[in-house]
């Protein structure tokens, strides 16, 4: 259950825009600690966020206590010309890999702070995202 006083909101990719040095300074410390403790340079992050929050579809799912960001979930429809299932370890065929539009909604970042894990709050930005997507007409 999630704690008392936790708001989901969820930002479009312009919204995002204008919350992105909160939403990178906390991808940088969440994942700096265990068990992460990737050593993932901020810049990375940053540019992949800027590229990802103006596909059509993005969204991020905030989660706030007061104001502050606790956790967020990321997330985006695929596109035909995606490149997301290359690199598997086990290739798959086209029928499993070959997107269309309105097949795949990506989740791509789920982060909690350390002192919020364990209190669904992932769970509830997961699932604001994946509503999302539905709506959109992506699963």
């Amino acid at each position: 259950m999630t704690p008392p006083g936790i708001t989901v909101q969820l930002l479009d990719g312009a919204q995002a825009a204008a919350h992105q040095d909160e939403l990178e300074a906390t991808h940088a410390e969440v994942y700096s600690h265990p068990p992460y403790q990737r050593a993932e340079h901020p810049a990375g992050f940053a540019a992949r966020f800027r590229v990802q929050r103006r596909q059509p579809g993005f969204v991020v799912a905030e989660a706030r206590h007061g104001g502050y960001l606790v956790g967020y979930a990321a997330g985006l429809p695929l596109r035909p010309s995606t490149s997301w299932w290359r690199h598997l370890t086990s290739p798959l065929g086209d029928e499993m890999t070959t997107e269309h539009p309105g097949r795949t909604f990506a989740l791509t970042e789920l982060l909690v702070r350390a002192s919020w894990r364990q209190q669904g709050v992932g769970g509830r930005c997961t699932t604001a995202s994946w509503r999302a997507g539905r709506r959109s007409g992506r699963r």
